[in-house]
């Protein structure tokens, strides 16, 4: 069931995410195509990932059983796809948080809140772009 509730969980992230992106795009700069079939591609993609993530987690249980491992299984299997979870939901939070901001500039609040998301991101992403070039 958990399964269940994280996909539908970023599948309505990413529907409020299309929904205001084009709410934005019809307030304050048009419609292009392109980035909205980049847009739609790239959710299509998140969707992709997380659906591989959960078959991981439920194939790493299937296999703990059969090699009497269950804890381990589980935890390894989790692990990956709560990361995959916490990533996407960060990433849609910083789009709709973005279109509301660009949609609606005289809202102070949402562009605190909006520094924050990023600023926790920017720290995600600057760590793992040192982990590569350590690596």
């Amino acid at each position: 069931m958990q399964y269940i509730i994280m996909l539908i969980i970023v599948l309505g992230m990413s529907v409020s995410d299309i929904v205001t992106g084009i709410l934005k795009a019809h307030i304050v700069e048009g419609y292009q195509s392109k980035i909205m079939r980049k847009g739609l591609y790239s959710k299509f993609l998140n969707w992709s990932i997380m659906v591989t993530a959960i078959g991981f987690e439920i194939g790493m249980e299937f296999l703990g059983r059969y090699y009497q491992c269950e804890q381990l299984a589980m935890v390894a299997g989790a692990i990956p796809a709560v990361v995959v979870f916490l990533i996407l939901v960060l990433m849609e939070l910083i789009s709709i948080a973005e279109n509301f901001v660009i949609a609606n500039p005289d809202a102070p609040l949402a562009k605190v809140i909006l520094k924050r998301l990023k600023g926790v991101s920017g720290k995600i992403e600057k760590e793992l772009s040192e982990d590569e070039n350590s690596g």
